[in-house]
């Protein structure tokens, strides 16, 4: 059982959320307005990879080597006052660094504040906020679950979005298909429930396997799974308060 519970960790680990969110967030058009290229994509999809991922990573790998953590599960607060912060520097800069890249007529046609209100940015934002939380709880010394704060942020995130292409279904018919550029299998009702029950289900099983692996109390996890799904309606109201 304990086995299962950590092959169910470690392909769920946080940073995977992260690098999602960007890869379809950035494939979605608001009505021809911002189109994200795909050369621009690419660049995206790379940088998150290495900024939400292999660099806060390497750190923490370094820091081991080091000496300065245990290990790379960062079990204690003390480890976590130092990578949580490291990692939350490296999201910023992830999202400094989109607005750079998109912030080019060759990327996407801007208009006003509409760029600033893309989901792309809403994700990213999320992050961030996400993070700044983390660190918020770690310097009052309580250790909430990462792994749940980012699943169930990723799944309540994922039930706005999908909403909105619910809201544009009309009987069997798309309106606007080309809002959206995702596989048109994602973008069928009956597939896009199968998709949020799908994810519902996997935070029930990181939950369980969590707490198996003892990683965290029921305390921990339960706190953690509610800031996750908090978080992701103050980002919204955050970013829309901040950018109309």
């Amino acid at each position: 059982m304990k086995i299962i519970a950590k092959i169910i960790t470690y392909i769920t680990f946080p940073g995977l959320w992260a690098i999602l969110g960007v890869y379809f967030m950035s494939r979605i058009d608001i009505s021809n307005v911002l189109e994200i290229q795909k050369l621009t994509q690419s660049k995206l999809l790379t940088a998150s990879l290495l900024l939400y991922v292999i660099i806060p990573m390497l750190f923490v790998v370094f820091m081991v080597y080091k000496k300065r953590f245990e290990s790379i599960q960062l079990s204690s607060i003390k480890e976590r006052k130092i990578a949580v912060p490291f990692a939350l520097l490296s999201a910023m800069l992830m999202m400094f660094y989109s607005h750079e890249l998109l912030n080019t007529k060759e990327n996407l046609i801007t208009y006003n504040k509409v760029l600033n209100l893309h989901p792309l940015f809403e994700w990213e934002q999320l992050v961030v906020l996400s993070l700044l939380v983390q660190t918020i709880f770690v310097f009052l010394n309580f250790k909430i679950s990462i792994h749940m704060l980012s699943i169930t942020a990723f799944t309540t995130f994922a039930f706005a979005e999908f909403n909105r292409i619910k809201n544009s279904v009309q009987g069997d018919c798309l309106v606007g298909e080309n809002f959206y550029h995702w596989p048109s299998a994602m973008l069928v009702p009956q597939n896009i429930n199968l998709i949020l029950i799908s994810l519902i289900a996997l935070s029930a099983l990181v939950f369980v396997s969590r707490k198996i692996l003892k990683a965290h109390t029921y305390q921990e996890l339960i706190i953690g799974s509610i800031v996750g799904i908090s978080i992701t309606f103050v980002n919204s109201i955050l970013l829309y308060t901040i950018w109309n």
